[in-house]
């Protein structure tokens, strides 16, 4: 989520923590996630993610993550979700989150 002038504080936290009870949910074991074929970012990216999820590397996925915005404005919720784990440093819901994209568009 951008911020503007309009959204103050209280709602970005609002925003947020709605976002981390929907990952936490999705990612639940057995849980399933609906994957939309138009807010898949590209596969190469994806790779580029799960490499870094491996790795741990908070600070360069959120860079990834900038740049698969910036790719298709359509990846944004992608993004954003990946964004706020990454902040937070879940590393493994991250790691869960890419590979269940990953999966769909091998599927695709």
């Amino acid at each position: 989520m951008k911020k503007s002038a309009s959204t103050t504080p209280a709602q970005g936290l609002v925003h947020s923590s709605r976002l981390i009870i929907q990952l936490s949910n999705a990612l639940q074991p057995g849980a399933s996630v609906v994957v939309s074929p138009q807010l898949t970012p590209p596969r190469n990216e994806l790779e580029t993610l799960h490499q870094l999820a491996r790795m741990g590397n908070m600070r360069d996925i959120a860079q990834c993550a900038g740049r698969v915005a910036e790719l298709d404005t359509r990846c944004g919720p992608f993004a954003d979700q990946l964004h706020l784990l990454a902040k937070g440093y879940q590393f493994k819901a991250i790691l869960t989150f890419v590979e269940r994209y990953l999966e769909t568009r091998r599927g695709a």
